[in-house]
């Protein structure tokens, strides 16, 4: 039986910009859900005046995806919720 030849694990990336009024109170409210899982995928956030970005990066697929629809779902939440109040 011969040995399997090594292979290179994929590092999965992909980035969100969400540009608005409220991208500070977006990025304060998902700071807090940053470290969430960061054995399985890192999330960094950034703000810069009404620009919020958030850089995902993993090893597996599915936790990329998995930690993209959280966010998507934590800021269509948070929007709804601000649209209301203001």
């Amino acid at each position: 039986m011969g040995m399997m030849p090594h292979t290179r694990q994929n590092n999965w990336k992909a980035e969100l910009t969400v540009i608005g009024p409220y991208a500070l109170v977006l990025y304060n409210s998902l700071k807090l859900e940053e470290p969430a899982n960061p054995e399985r995928s890192l999330v960094k956030l950034s703000v810069e005046g009404d620009v919020l970005k958030i850089s995902f990066e993993s090893k597996d697929f599915n936790a990329l995806r998995a930690s993209i629809m959280s966010y998507l779902k934590w800021i269509y939440v948070s929007e709804k919720i601000l649209n209301e109040i203001a």
